[in-house]
C-alpha cells in the first residue's frame, strides 16, 4: 500500500514539476522575466531528478529539458546551456530501446 502511495506521488509531482514549467514558459513569453526562465530550468531538471528511469515518460521528460535549455542558450549565447542540452539528449539516446517507437 505504502509503495503504491509513494508511485502515485512521483507520478503526481512530476505531472505537477511539468505543469510548473508550461505555466512558467508561458508566463516567460509573456513578459520576458529572466528569473522565470532560470526557474524553468531548475523545474526541468527536478522534474528529471523526480522521475524513475523505467516511467514511460521518462525521455519526455529529459526532452523538455533539453529543450528549455536550448532555448537558454539561444537566448543567452552561454555555451554551457548548449554543453548540458547534448547531455541531456546522450542519455535520452542511451536510456531508449533499439525497438522504441518514437
Amino acid at each position: 500500500m505504502l509503495l503504491r502511495i509513494a508511485l502515485i506521488g512521483y507520478y503526481y509531482k512530476v505531472g505537477m514539476l511539468s505543469n510548473l514549467g508550461a505555466i512558467l514558459s508561458l508566463r516567460y513569453k509573456r513578459i520576458r522575466r529572466v528569473d522565470d526562465f532560470n526557474y524553468m530550468v531548475n523545474i526541468a531538471n527536478k522534474a528529471v531528478a523526480a522521475t524513475p528511469l523505467n516511467h514511460p515518460n521518462y525521455t519526455t521528460i529529459l526532452k523538455n529539458l533539453r529543450n528549455t535549455l536550448s532555448t537558454r542558450f539561444k537566448r543567452t549565447r552561454a555555451i554551457d546551456n548548449l554543453n548540458c542540452a547534448v547531455n541531456v539528449i546522450n542519455k535520452a539516446v542511451a536510456i531508449t530501446p533499439f525497438n522504441y517507437p518514437n
